[in-house]
């Protein structure tokens, strides 16, 4: 099996966002792009790493390109809501007389002092409840989310595509993630993502609480997690997911994995 030398340079990418090197990465991503413009995927990640460096207005203009290459392309439809927003509230604010932006201020300090208080009530509350879960033999959210992505990796690498459908979300569905997508994965050189799976580790886990009046748009319990995964054959994986509580369970609402070089190498043979 060959190897796509764009995938190789995507992921090269990815890398050095990850490590925090947004010039780098973004000299990348422009390369790539340069040599690949109908690469909805590149588009994305540029609009990613611009919003990191604080180009937002730019990043916006890279998510809603990746949306017109794929209009199916979830993330970066999400990602241009999220960027809409936040430009339109640093608009709201900038436009602000004087006084009454030194006012909003004082009420935004306000407001984050009445959630530190919240949240710090809470995770009193929270430990609480996770003593008493774990001493009833419960299971906390962050096993959980551990098992839905295990069950995840372990479907897709036995190409039961069925069930592996069955752990995203009503609404990941609802936008376009179907049977043929991942059927699509598992019965191509895409399938180096899953072959070979044997376990992965969480390295971390933020759960939030999301308001959106898009429907389309995650909202309510989110988790965002990242780990590595094992794969046979000593070979290495990241895995940045994100999940969102759906009727009290934990249901994947989106997921990117890189594999290591070497695994890709080994397929050449």
């Amino acid at each position: 099996m060959t190897v796509d030398p764009v995938q190789q340079f995507l992921d090269q990418a990815y890398a050095l966002e990850d490590a925090q090197e947004f010039e780098q990465a973004l000299q990348l991503c422009d390369s790539i792009i340069e040599s690949n413009p109908a690469l909805a995927e590149a588009h994305n990640l540029r609009g990613l790493i611009l919003d990191e460096l604080g180009y937002k207005h730019e990043a916006l203009s890279a998510f809603r390109e990746a949306v017109r290459l794929e209009p199916t392309f979830i993330e970066a439809q999400e990602n241009v809501n999220a960027t809409e927003s936040e430009i339109k509230q640093e608009s709201t604010h900038a436009k602000m007389p004087l006084d009454e932006k030194r006012f909003s201020n004082i009420l935004v300090k306000k407001r984050r002092l009445i959630a530190v208080l919240a949240i710090l009530a809470t995770v009193v509350v929270f430990s609480g409840i996770v003593l008493a879960a774990n001493a009833l033999g419960g299971q906390s959210d962050q096993e959980i989310i551990h098992s839905v992505v295990d069950d995840f990796l372990g479907s897709m690498a036995n190409k039961d595509v069925d069930h592996a459908l069955t752990l995203f979300s009503t609404r990941l569905q609802r936008l376009g993630m179907s049977r043929v997508q991942l059927a699509n994965l598992v019965n191509s050189h895409d399938f180096v993502l899953f072959e070979g799976y044997q376990e992965v580790a969480i390295a971390s886990v933020k759960i939030e609480t999301i308001m959106n009046t898009d429907p389309n748009a995650l909202q309510g319990t989110v988790a965002e997690i990242n780990g590595i995964i094992t794969y046979t054959g000593g070979f290495d994986g990241y895995f940045k997911a994100t999940l969102e509580k759906e009727n009290g369970a934990w249901k994947l609402g989106g997921y990117r994995i890189s594999v290591s070089e070497g695994k890709y190498r080994s397929k050449q043979s």
